[in-house]
C-alpha cells in the first residue's frame, strides 16, 4: 500500500515490518563503528586545535538540539505498531531538528531514545 506524504512529489510505501533477519550485521562492524568514532574525534579535535573554540567541524548547516519526551500512542496501524512503537509509552528523547530544503523542518530530525 502506498501513502501520500505532504508533499505532493513522494509516496512511501509501508514500512517493513521488523523481525531480527531484518537486520544483518556484518563480521567487521565493530572495528568499522570504532573507526568512524576515531576519525570524527580527530576532526573534531583538529578543528577545535585550530579554531580555539568548538565549531562545526564538516557540513556547516543550521539546527537546534532539544530534549524532551516521545509518547508512543496506543492506536497505532499495525503496519506502524513495531519495535519502539509496539508498545505504548512515554520515552525520553534528544532530537537535533536540522535545516531542510532552505525551510526549517520537523520532519528532519535525529532522534536518540534512552
Amino acid at each position: 500500500m502506498k501513502h501520500e506524504s505532504r508533499s505532493t512529489h513522494f509516496q512511501f510505501e509501508d514500512p517493513v515490518r521488523f523481525s531480527p533477519s531484518v537486520e544483518r550485521l556484518l563480521p567487521d562492524e565493530g572495528r568499522t563503528i570504532q573507526g568512524l568514532i576515531a576519525v570524527n574525534r580527530y576532526i573534531n579535535e583538529k578543528t577545535f586545535a585550530d579554531g580555539g573554540h568548538a565549531i562545526r567541524s564538516v557540513h556547516a548547516k543550521s539546527h537546534g538540539i532539544l530534549q524532551g519526551y516521545l509518547e508512543v500512542q496506543p492506536d497505532l496501524p499495525s503496519n506502524l505498531a513495531q519495535a519502539l512503537f509496539a508498545t505504548p509509552g512515554r520515552y525520553p528523547v534528544v532530537m537535533r531538528f536540522r535545516q531542510f530544503q532552505e525551510t526549517f523542518s520537523m520532519t528532519a530530525f535525529l532522534c536518540r531514545v534512552d
